[in-house]
């Protein structure tokens, strides 16, 4: 975590500028745990940001979307290979074990 102000305002006011969508570098590390309280398996997948503090916080000031380019550690993440192998398609589920297009 770092402090907003540290970041450098010119470099975010020119990404707030610039045209189409920024991207943003992140280590990922998916979390699978439970069930605690319920039924299902809770999965949690975090992100820490390596690269584009000023291009989020552009975003984040334009209320502008941002693409995040996230590696998932395999080695790290408390997922079985299974788990990890399944996040693309359970990223994109729809609730019902459909995949949205």
């Amino acid at each position: 975590m770092g402090d907003p102000t540290d970041l450098d305002a010119d470099v975010a006011a020119r990404y707030s500028h610039a045209s189409g969508r920024p991207t943003a570098v992140a280590f990922g590390l998916l979390d699978i745990e439970g069930p605690w309280f319920r039924r299902e398996r809770h999965w949690g997948l975090f992100h820490f940001l390596l690269d584009g503090h000023q291009k989020t916080a552009a975003a984040a000031a334009d209320n502008a979307p941002i693409r995040l380019l996230t590696f998932v550690s395999a080695g790290e993440s408390l997922a079985s290979d299974d788990e990890l192998l399944r996040l693309p398609e359970t990223i994109h589920a729809d609730g019902l074990g459909k995949a949205v297009r």
